[in-house]
């Protein structure tokens, strides 16, 4: 069978990147030819590669003109009557030719719909509908692996995108608040929920650092007015944290780093690997990894993490490093049978604490907070 991934991520994300490739190997055990529509696309082996069609309007030239003119292509091939899509630009007009010859599109899970305020955040998550608009206008199957729905910043979004996930035949979802939500705009025949695709990545061998070390990872999500209150919180937790697994030394590491997507992990974990150094604390430099396997290799090193972002967690877990997760959408509540302790952010940016450590919330609060 024929299959295309339309929405394959770009290389710096790497939990993305080992949802991908796990989908990839699990489709090529089974014999099918995959086709991959990606962001940044780059060569893959055995695998047809091209830019996906949001890339392609929107991110491959960031001129504003142009970035217009190419969304109005889009709009316009979406509704242009089936044969007459010659008319178009050739690399759309090939990208369009993948989805009219795959027998089946399949599109990767992750966290991809849902926004934050702002309009361009909006205009995000309801461009994730078009690769399932583009399959059912060429009358193709499509399934999504385990994702989350929302959060949704206002209910219009969250209606729209709602109605463009119903398109697809089979949704699968990553966490229960997720499915729950979905529940109110379509059949629950259509809804499973799955485990997130990264827990299928292979464990990587690796050595233990030779001192205990616990490692960190932080993103950039509060809001500016709330984030100094939030990196002394963290670095409040994360020392009490060292000192209660008995660590001499921090790690950061550096999951995600895509600035020009709003992803600046880098630059918020050296403000908060200042703080640490301020206190004493021993902390290497930051680690970027830029695989699967090397992310696997960091995060294996490690006695203790602290993770705020999702999948480094499940990266620990999958090389049996235990962990709390900070968690700042409900998509963590799907780590809550694995990790030590969660902790909401909106518990992290709130002021100061009573005293210096940072009090531990039971997962039921968290849970109940992030709803």
């Amino acid at each position: 069978m024929n299959i295309l991934i339309p929405n394959g991520p770009g290389a710096k994300n790497l939990g993305d990147i080992a949802i991908y490739e796990s989908l990839v190997l699990r489709l090529k055990q089974k014999r099918h030819q995959v086709i991959a529509h990606r962001f940044d696309p780059k060569p893959e082996r055995g695998i047809k590669v091209r830019p996906n069609i949001y890339y392609w309007a929107v991110f491959q030239n960031r001129n504003l003109f142009v970035r217009i003119a190419r969304t109005f292509l889009l709009l316009t091939a979406l509704f242009l009557p089936s044969g007459l899509e010659s008319m178009l630009p050739r690399e759309l007009w090939a990208i369009l030719s993948d989805y009219k010859g795959v027998d089946k599109v399949i599109l990767k899970g992750g966290g991809y719909f849902r926004s934050k305020p702002g309009f361009t955040q909006q205009i995000n998550a309801v461009m994730n509908c078009v690769y399932i608009l583009f399959a059912k206008k060429y009358q193709k199957e499509v399934t999504i692996r385990p994702m989350s729905f929302g959060p949704f910043s206002n209910k219009l979004t969250e209606w729209i995108c709602a109605k463009g996930v119903n398109l697809a035949d089979k949704i699968y979802l990553r966490d229960k608040i997720s499915h729950k939500l979905l529940k109110k705009y379509l059949a629950a025949s259509k809804l499973e929920i799955l485990p997130d695709e990264a827990f299928s990545v292979s464990r990587a061998k690796v050595d233990k650092y030779r001192k205990r070390t616990l490692g960190f990872t932080v993103r950039e999500w509060v809001e500016k007015s709330k984030r100094k209150a939030f990196l002394v919180n963290m670095a409040d937790l994360i020392e009490q944290t060292a000192q209660d697994k008995n660590c001499s030394w921090i790690q950061p590491i550096v999951q995600v780093d895509a600035p020009e997507y709003s992803e600046g992990d880098e630059k918020i974990t050296k403000q908060l690997s200042k703080i640490l150094v301020k206190r004493g604390l021993k902390v290497s430099q930051p680690l970027k990894p830029n695989s699967v396997v090397a992310a696997l290799t960091a995060f294996g090193k490690l006695s203790y993490l602290v993770g705020m972002r999702m999948h480094s967690c499940i990266f620990a877990h999958i090389q049996k490093v235990p962990f709390t997760a900070i968690a700042y959408e409900h998509k963590h509540i799907s780590l809550e049978k694995y990790t030590d302790e969660m902790i909401s952010v909106k518990i992290l940016q709130s002021g100061p604490k009573r005293d210096k450590k940072v009090a531990y919330s039971k997962k039921v609060a968290i849970i109940q907070k992030i709803q």
